[in-house]
């Protein structure tokens, strides 16, 4: 919008107010041939804008597609919701609704993780020695609250205390000295301000029946110093991570030298590798429900001691997980505040990194299945010269897999999951007494599947790939 394209917008909004006061013919003339010259007059300044945009970054793939998604996000329209039905009744108050989603997104994990059958095991059975080194929490400083505070993505969405982001960030100069001295007293007594501790849930709809809460999925924002907060500390974690290299080397999610791409180039590697040698490989993509929001935080907090974190630092990570509580808003109404009892915080700096390490012991589960991660996109893959010997191997190791899924309190979606046979397209083979189960109930067998965004097919040909992008771009 063009200073230009406002100041006549203005004209048209007192041109509109003057015809309401005194509704003539010839009021209603003048502004309905000012309307329609401003609108097309607005379409043009658009396409400009956007054909400038193409221009700009026409070596720019990133930012060609930013442009894109900016486009088509623009003509989504509200995120209203009309009604919910509930029990076979329907409920359409705001207030009501917004109250019935946040019972439901609050109790979501806990309800999936009462459902896991009990295990035998400990957590603990399935990591190496604990780690010697301690992590310890360096203090903060002004100057690195002005720099994180920069750095932040543009927003202007504000959490439970109110605050724009924007404003934040251009008055946390004359801020930072108070902020770095809250953080850095939270830091050394393990406290963290209650405040600071709660969410917003904002409910997004994916597809399905627009009156079914779970087609909903809740996108939370926190308070805007509790970002700072998490910022500073997961920053400190990372680097301490990195240092002692915690993580499982093909954990490809949230981590700073490794993507998407990586995770693929991988498992073609590993796929082609198999197939280069005349074996066959099969790939087992399984699918878990809510993980971030299963987590249990009495595991997660051994894990943490088992990795380093320990004393005061333990403290803090205890307190930062406990207490948490979340509303909903559902059409400008607010619900009130609900207790999270499980899962890693949404919408957090820290929540994903903590969910890695949550998962990191995952590949200790069997030493012969090769997993590639991404945060919880679990991928399983073995290979043999035998279909039949590969069947059994896996069936048996899967049952190990499964069995950590348990302990840890992770919902396995057994019928979302599935696995591809890959061979070359000129290989004979007789798949048809192939079963793999989990649980006892045999997975789909599939010829492609969907990773990443990436359509995967049996022979990596990526045919089923290119038809799916050709039809979306196509519809665009």
């Amino acid at each position: 919008m063009t200073p230009g394209l406002l100041k006549s917008c203005k004209i048209k909004d007192k041109m509109y107010l003057k015809y309401k006061k005194a509704p003539t013919e010839a009021n209603r003339a003048s502004y309905i041939l000012f309307r329609n010259m401003f609108k097309k007059i607005k379409i043009l300044a658009e396409k400009s804008y956007y054909e400038n945009e193409f221009i700009k970054y026409n070596q720019d793939i990133r930012k060609t597609w930013r442009v894109i998604k900016s486009l088509m996000n623009g003509q989504r329209g509200d995120d209203s919701i009309d009604c919910l039905r509930v029990d076979s009744k329907i409920k359409s108050d705001p207030k009501e609704m917004a109250h019935l989603l946040n019972g439901y997104f609050s109790c979501i994990g806990q309800s999936l993780a009462n459902k896991i059958p009990h295990a035998t095991g400990k957590p603990e059975d399935y990591m190496s020695s604990p780690v010697c080194n301690s992590f310890a929490l360096i203090p903060t400083s002004p100057q690195e609250i002005i720099d994180i505070a920069r750095g932040a993505k543009y927003s202007r969405s504000t959490g439970p205390d109110g605050i724009d982001p924007l404003i934040g960030k251009r008055t946390i100069i004359p801020t930072s000295g108070i902020i770095s001295e809250i953080i850095n007293s939270s830091f050394e007594t393990g406290q963290i301000p209650p405040e600071l501790k709660k969410g917003k849930i904002t409910p997004i709809f994916k597809q399905g029946d627009r009156e079914i809460m779970s087609n909903y999925r809740p996108i939370s924002i926190l308070p805007y110093f509790g970002k700072i907060m998490e910022k500073a500390i997961s920053s400190r974690l990372k680097i301490y991570i990195d240092k002692i290299a915690i993580l499982y080397p093909q954990q490809f999610g949230f981590r700073s030298g490794h993507s998407a791409d990586l995770a693929l180039v991988t498992i073609q590697e590993l796929i082609t590798k198999a197939i280069d040698m005349n074996k066959f490989s099969v790939g087992i993509f399984l699918d878990l429900a809510k993980a971030f929001d299963t987590v249990d935080h009495k595991i997660l907090l051994r894990k943490l001691s088992f990795y380093g974190i320990r004393g005061v630092t333990l403290l803090w990570f205890e307190n930062y997980l406990t207490g948490r509580l979340q509303q909903v808003q559902c059409n400008g109404e607010l619900s009130s505040f609900k207790l999270i009892t499980c899962g890693v915080p949404q919408g957090s700096n820290l929540g994903p990194l903590l969910f890695l390490l949550y998962i990191n012991d995952l590949p200790n589960s069997s030493k012969i299945l090769k997993l590639i991660l991404f945060a919880d996109d679990t991928n399983v893959f073995c290979s043999h010269s035998s279909l039949l010997e590969l069947k059994n191997i896996i069936n048996l190791e899967l049952k190990n897999l499964v069995e950590w899924f348990r302990i840890n309190k992770l919902s396995l979606n057994a019928a979302k999951s599935c696995y591809i046979i890959f061979s070359a397209p000129n290989k004979n083979r007789d798949d048809s007494d192939i079963n793999i189960n989990i649980h006892g109930n045999n997975m789909d067998k599939v010829i492609s599947t969907k990773f990443l965004e990436i359509y995967i097919d049996q022979h990596l040909t990526w045919a089923e790939h290119i038809k799916i992008i050709s039809n979306k771009i196509a519809k665009i």
